[in-house]
């Protein structure tokens, strides 16, 4: 999210410049390419994204600076030694420590629905503090359901099929009437070929009791997801599109986990989410909707005119998790033949460990054994890792808690 606020001011200000150049495209009556200097023309604004849930926490707030339009790399834009505190309506507070840079987490606070939350933070000698937020309960996420569908791109030969998640909501006459939707999605991966053997150090190499075939991949969504009960006697949401992901990267050649975050907000907060996911579907002509800058419900309490993007947010959360089991058809691991290597003692003799050892330290994957009944192991078979190790594909070996089998 707070990249989406930094790309989000960087626009904004930058676009401020269309105005003259374009009446000037108008009178002339012809079009030319019109490149601002984005450098000279954003501002180094602060920008904080935090929230605080009826939920277990620990909860996360990120603090950045906005960087130029044509940079794309945020990571010295975090900005460390904030003192940032979260404070209950009732006096309690609690400061949160920065876990890495920009990045502050809570240690025991726990949010309630119907209690309102508000944070401060202290930076250089200036205060900065949000206004009072109120957790309201969620509606409750009835079911989380999908279907394979194919979808229209730019080019009107061309579908891309995938899977749609859908969620539906209710909620009764007090609920909340707006949400917005986070995702996070785990997927198992593998390869060709079975590794039965790996190297210990110390030139010890025997059967695995880890292989290196079965790994996990995980991802999160990147969008603004809005859902809206507006103008309904209930809270109730229905087919609500939260997720359409595709077959790439193995996504569905084994096991697949999509777990949903319906986060309830208040109308003020709804409203901000939503300018904000206008503003950054809609730039990209001189011809669309110029957004102003979105600054949330953070202000600078030492200097009010100086502006402060983001959002502090203290939503009810509701989750919901689903497993798709299937591929569907959209997913199979890539044929892979590996580059074998056979070593064999009657041919090395006294060399044979040697060269093992040296082929599995060049990186060689011992892959199997080479055994004949009666006489036991004669050599061994070599394999290049990415047929046989996962972790070549980005796999993580640890497999989740929620997984199952």
């Amino acid at each position: 999210m707070v990249n989406q606020y930094i790309g989000m001011n960087k626009m904004s200000t930058a676009r401020i410049q269309y105005i003259a150049p374009l009446l000037i495209l108008l009178m002339v009556g012809c079009l030319e390419p019109f490149d601002p200097d984005l450098a000279e023309n954003y501002k180094n604004y602060l920008v904080v994204d935090g929230i605080i849930t009826d939920q277990p926490g620990p909860y996360i707030v990120k603090i950045n600076r906005a960087v130029p339009l044509d940079q794309v790399d945020y990571e010295n834009s975090a900005v460390s030694g904030v003192e940032v505190i979260i404070e209950k309506e009732n006096g309690i507070t609690e400061r949160l420590f920065e876990t890495n840079a920009g990045i502050y987490q809570t240690n025991m606070i726990q949010g309630e629905v119907g209690k309102r939350y508000r944070i401060i933070l202290t930076y250089k000698g200036q205060q900065y503090q949000s206004t009072w937020e109120k957790i309201n309960a969620s509606a409750i996420i009835d079911s989380l359901y999908f279907s394979v569908e194919a979808k229209e791109t730019t080019d009107p030969e061309l579908d891309i099929r995938g899977v749609q998640f859908y969620v539906d909501s209710y909620g009764d006459l007090n609920s909340v009437r707006h949400y917005r939707y986070e995702w996070e999605e785990t997927w198992e991966i593998g390869v060709t070929h079975r590794a039965y053997y790996d190297y210990f150090g110390n030139d010890v190499y025997g059967f695995t009791s880890n292989p290196l075939h079965r790994c996990w991949k995980y991802n999160s969504s990147a969008d603004i997801i809005l859902g809206t009960a507006e103008g309904l006697s209930e809270a109730v949401i229905t087919r609500q599109e939260v997720a359409f992901i595709t077959g790439e990267k193995e996504r569905f050649t084994r096991k697949h986990s999509l777990l949903v975050q319906q986060y309830a907000l208040n109308e003020d907060e709804y409203f901000f989410w939503k300018l904000l996911h206008e503003s950054s579907k809609e730039l990209g002509t001189l011809y669309d909707k110029q957004p102003a800058t979105i600054t949330g419900n953070i202000v600078n309490t030492t200097h009010p005119d100086d502006v402060v993007l983001g959002y502090f947010s203290a939503s009810g959360l509701k989750e919901k998790r689903i497993f798709v089991l299937e591929s569907h058809g959209l997913s199979q691991i890539a044929p892979c033949n590996p580059d074998v290597e056979i070593l064999l003692k009657s041919l090395m003799g006294d060399v044979y460990e040697k060269n093992l050892l040296r082929a599995i330290a060049n990186g060689a994957i011992y892959y199997q054994a080479v055994e004949v009944p009666g006489t036991g192991v004669v050599g061994a078979v070599l394999a290049d890792p990415d047929c046989t190790d996962c972790r070549t594909k980005g796999g993580d070996l640890n497999k989740p808690e929620y997984w199952g089998y």
